[in-house]
């Protein structure tokens, strides 16, 4: 889980990164087979344009050199960007480049960033960090409010050769992120992320992935694309496309076209394979405009999807040769189009609910003409199970399926036309001609009308709907027969039949009347929206079960999940979970949807702990669905499972932190008032319910979560705590392990706190969590402290530090017993560092004073230099740990949890900014820089997944830039953390770990300058030091 910097927020906004000014280069003209360097240099301010600096590197390095933009430096780009020029240059992309959110400053201009005219060019990440930021959220709320907003295209590569773009990511483009075209060829996309992401109401409208238009041999390959429109648009002259292993979520697919709209457009061989659509409005289809006078024509040719996996998709084909017309138009000029050799190969999963049963359609225009279209290994369900592809005018030979023929198109939604403002007069929109938008305009006073000539817009009419289509279809259905009818009362020698016939044609009569008052009433909603979770669609039994994967994968991700020790929630009893599943398989209809609600959380995180990028997009599902049936089901009554199924909510939400559509914050507020709803904060011996020992200790468990989850959110948001000590009785966990428990046990007893159950890190977090509320309290400055008030505050953290049992202290990884987990390990690096974070939030409010010459300030700023310094050294193990060959490596709890230690060592050592003070002391400045070295080249790698992570990275390069510049700087060797002898080294520099009973005591005569070593160094000190108080 991430958070905000709060309470060192100040601190951190005083860095600055670099300062505006020369480029720096290395021209190694006389070693041909060396390339030029170039590393603009970036002025490190939003407002000012970083383009005339990069556009001065591409200068110099134009002709195959190096461009480098340096890892963690933000490029403002307010103004055009061109590469033109840049031939056989390489472009190494590790910082970033950031669009001004003033979405005027390109509206002259079709593209943001263009690589045109170039022959040879590699565009790339060698690390991986480099990305391109849109910043479109500004232009999307516009283009949403208002339409009126020409947008341009983010990146495009045109009248190109031989152009690579690889390894970064792209998010928040204004409009189409990517665009291909003006004959450009080999041009290729590699192991790239597109994703936009709306923070408001209105969506990233337009933001096709790739738009492929004029070109050959274009080549995508290992692709994410989040989006809100196209995922692949295959324009007029793509020619020789290839995308292979493509994931799409959001978008509205894999498409061909629009074509035909008004000229006669053309796409030919283009190859699809291996992609899987999340939510896609459509997996993949074609589209293109009818004919007649208003549109042109088009030639589809060799088009292939092979292996196409649909999870969720309104539909899974569709091909539509009506494209954005009704159906009078269509069926008046059908499209001229020819399609040929279109192939349509193992597709499978399943669609959504929106068309059940309908998987796919194909609406070809004229019946066994130009439209050859084969499918092969058609998998595809709907739903609600079954599934079906209608066609209409080609018969299922032809596409090789079974195939329900309809003289209907499947319902689409309808196209929106928005009441823009009009850009000129009425006759002149009737003659279609420019307009100078003058009372009256200039071409009507030519012509002589200018009592026509009118700015006001002409409100269209609504569109039919698709019910009104349908009636109009039956009766004209309803006129034949009439007609039929008539011709027999017209044969003589007929009477009984005439008779007969005169009833039926009264009959008809009849039905055309209903049909003619038969007014389209809109349904009504009936139900308000959720104040957390807004407007969402009510779910059933059917619909839970459509959601879940099968079975055997979902007690493969439950198993999977419940294994997790360090992210499992506690108060998920495994035995009774896996009872409750088996219940739920056995007769899913049954099911209650709250439940359901637990289940999907549980599948959320479950799926994720591989670290697959493609199962955090799953999850993303499983957590909406979580939420449907939270809804459905009724949550706000506080009936059974209500609590539970919003804590694990909460706890599966906080592992999609980009994705914050809900404010924690507010969602734990929520949850925290429900619980008391149902007496969870009432201990089990004062609550009036008959409460069997098991549900006195899950609902301890459950309250304990709540609890911890309110101090890390008051952490992130700078708030009070909600739970405060004097509203609730609730005892404390107790330290026992689910199999000496369950619901038919009586009673149970707590185990020795030497036996490290997963139950006992909550008891003693739970003992820790009321200090940490006073303490919170305290940093805010809600009640005025003095120096004495934070001793008190210390001696009780102290207190609860020393009680800890050895098996909960932070211990070297690296040689920890062969037999301890990663969880264990774990639990010690969590509790140390929270600990710190409260010795730091302790001091906090003295380093206010800003004086040195302050007594208070003074011992504030020491201990917390002191503090963030140990801190350090925990975190570092823990990362050399995780690299290859590490006790920790490529295990993903620790990858799961890594974000909230981050959160901790940011707020930890956000003190030591103030390392620039001149009484830094000497003697032990090169063993500090020496820390902070090896911390710095860490950091950075995980910093594109952790921001707190970059934060720190930054600060630290900061401080050690700070600390460079001096004057007065010395130089000794001291050991590297990472020595194997570190111990006693550090021992012969620091000398002996002093008690922390001085500490607590001593706290006012505690100088930076004291002789003390470590926690993390004189690990095995410490811990027999503690082993002795604990007796």
């Amino acid at each position: 889980m991430l958070f905000q910097s709060v309470f060192f927020a100040p601190l951190l906004l005083l860095v600055t990164q670099g300062v505006a000014g020369t480029l720096t280069s290395h021209d190694h003209s006389l070693a041909q087979h060396k390339r030029a360097t170039c590393t603009p240099k970036s002025a490190g301010s939003v407002s000012t344009d970083d383009v005339p600096a990069i556009v001065a590197a591409l200068k110099q390095c134009e002709n195959g050199g190096v461009i480098v933009f340096p890892k963690d430096t933000t490029y403002m780009i307010r103004s055009k960007l061109s590469f033109t020029g840049c031939t056989n240059c390489e472009v190494q992309l590790e910082g970033r480049l950031k669009l001004s959110d003033d979405y005027t400053f390109c509206n002259n201009s079709r593209t943001q960033i263009d690589i045109r005219g170039i022959n040879g060019l590699k565009f790339h990440s060698p690390a991986g960090t480099g990305q391109i930021d849109g910043n479109g959220q500004a232009a999307w709320d516009r283009f949403g409010s208002v339409g009126d907003l020409k947008r341009p295209v983010m990146f495009a590569v045109e009248s190109s050769t031989d152009v690579e773009v690889n390894s970064f990511l792209m998010k928040n483009a204004q409009n189409v992120f990517v665009d291909i075209g003006s004959n450009s060829e080999r041009v290729k996309f590699l192991n790239m992320d597109l994703t936009a992401i709306s923070k408001s109401s209105y969506p990233p409208k337009n933001t096709d992935g790739f738009d492929i238009g004029a070109s050959k041999y274009t080549t995508l390959s290992n692709i994410f694309i989040q989006n809100d429109d196209d995922c692949v648009a295959f324009k007029a002259g793509c020619d020789q496309v290839t995308v292979t292993d493509i994931t799409c979520q959001g978008s509205h697919g894999l498409s061909v076209g629009s074509l035909a709209k008004t000229n006669t457009d053309t796409v030919t061989n283009v190859y699809v394979r291996n992609a899987t659509m999340i939510g896609a409005t459509k997996a993949a289809g074609i589209k293109i405009y009818p004919g007649g006078p208003d549109h042109g024509t088009a030639v589809v040719h060799n088009v292939t999807w092979d292996g196409v996996i649909v999870d969720d998709c309104g539909a899974a084909f569709e091909f539509d040769a009506c494209y954005n017309e009704d159906e009078s138009y269509c069926e008046q000029h059908p499209s001229t189009a020819q399609v040929t050799e279109i192939y349509v190969k193992n597709f499978s999963g399943k669609t959504s609910t929106k068309y059940s049963p309908t998987t796919g359609h194909v609406y070809c225009p004229v019946e066994g003409k130009n439209c050859d279209i084969e499918f092969t290994n058609w998998t595809v369900k709907s739903g609600t199970g079954a599934g079906q592809v209608l066609c209409e005018n080609i018969s299922s030979d032809v596409l090789g399926i079974t195939c329900h023929i309809t003289k209907f198109r499947v319902s689409r939604t309808p196209r929106i036309k928005r009441n823009r403002p009009a850009v000129s007069c009425s006759t002149c929109r009737a003659r279609k001609q420019k307009c100078d938008r003058q009372q009256p305009c200039g071409p009507c006073l030519k012509r002589g009308v200018e009592d026509s000539c009118h700015l006001d817009s002409t409100p269209r009419p609504p569109p039919a709907s698709l019910v009104n289509r349908g009636d109009s279809r039956v009766q004209n259905e309803l006129r034949q027969m009439q007609s039929l009818l008539q011709s027999l009362l017209s044969q003589p020698n007929h009477g009984q039949a005439a008779t007969s016939c005169d009833k039926l044609a009264a009959g008809v009569d009849r039905i055309r009347q209903a049909i003619n008052d038969t007014t389209v009433v809109a349904p009504e909603v009936d139900q308000t929206p959720d104040i957390v979770f807004g407007y969402l669609a009510k779910v059933t039994s059917q619909d839970v079960l459509a959601a879940l994967p099968s079975r055997q994968q979902s007690d493969k991700i439950v198993s999977t999940y419940l294994n997790s020790r360090h992210i499992a929630v506690p108060f998920i009893h495994i035995h009774q979970f896996r009872r409750q599943c088996e219940a739920f398989w056995d007769n899913p209809e049954s099911a209650n949807l709250l439940w359901a609600s637990i289940l999907f959380s549980v599948l959320a995180v479950g799926i994720i702990i591989s670290d697959d990028r493609r199962n955090h997009h799953q999850s993303a599902t499983f957590v909406s669905m979580s939420a449907k049936c939270l809804v459905s089901g009724q949550y706000r009554t506080a009936i059974e499972f209500s609590v539970e199924a919003l804590a694990m909510h909460l706890h599966a939400r906080c592992f999609h932190h980009d994705e914050r559509d809900i404010n924690l914050s507010q969602l734990h507020a929520l949850t925290v008032r429900v619980a008391q709803q149902r007496a969870y904060h009432v201990d089990g011996d004062n609550s009036l319910q008959a409460l069997t020992p098991f549900q006195v200790e899950m609902r301890r468990r459950v309250w304990y979560y709540l609890q911890y989850y309110d101090v890390l959110l008051s952490l992130e948001h700078g708030l009070p705590p909600v739970i405060h000590e004097d509203t609730y009785s609730m005892s404390h966990p107790t330290n026992v392990s689910d199999d000496e428990f369950d619901e038919e046990s009586n009673f149970f007893f707590s185990s020795p706190a030497t036996e490290l159950y997963t139950a006992l890190p909550c008891v003693y977090m739970s003992q820790l969590l009321p200090i940490l509320r006073r303490i919170i309290c305290h940093a805010l400055g809600f009640k005025t402290y003095n120096y004495t008030d934070a001793l008190l505050l210390k001696l009780q953290l102290e207190t609860w530090y020393r009680s800890i049992p050895t098996c909960l202290l932070v211990h070297s990884v690296r040689d920890t017993s062969l037999t301890n987990t990663a969880f264990t390990a774990l639990q010690g690096v969590l509790f140390q560092l929270i600990y710190n974070t409260g010795v730091a939030l302790i001091y906090r409010p003295f380093l206010d004073i800003m004086s040195l010459e302050n007594r208070y300030c003074k011992t504030a700023l020491d201990a917390s230099r002191l503090n963030a310094l140990r801190s350090i050294e925990v975190y570092i193990e823990v990362d050399q740990q995780m690299q290859r060959g590490g006790r920790l490596y490529n295990d993903p709890q620790v990858k799961a949890n890594l974000p909230v230690n981050d959160f901790f060592i940011n707020m930890i050592m956000a003190p030591l900014e103030f390392f620039g003070c001149p009484d830094l002391p000497q003697s032990k400045k090169g063993y500090i820089i020496n820390t902070l070295k090896t911390a710095a080249q860490l950091w950075p790698a995980r910093s594109c997944v952790s921001s707190y992570a970059l934060e720190s990275s930054r600060l630290l390069q900061v401080i050690l830039t700070d600390i460079y510049s001096s004057t007065s700087i010395e130089r000794p060797m001291y050991p590297n953390v990472s020595d194997s002898n570190q111990e006693s080294a550090l021992l012969q520099y620091f000398g002996t770990y002093e008690s922390r009973n001085g500490d607590v005591y001593e706290l006012d005569n505690f100088l930076w300058n004291t002789t003390v070593t470590p926690d993390w160094v004189c690990t095995r000190i410490h811990m027999e030091r503690c082993a002795t108080d604990d007796t």
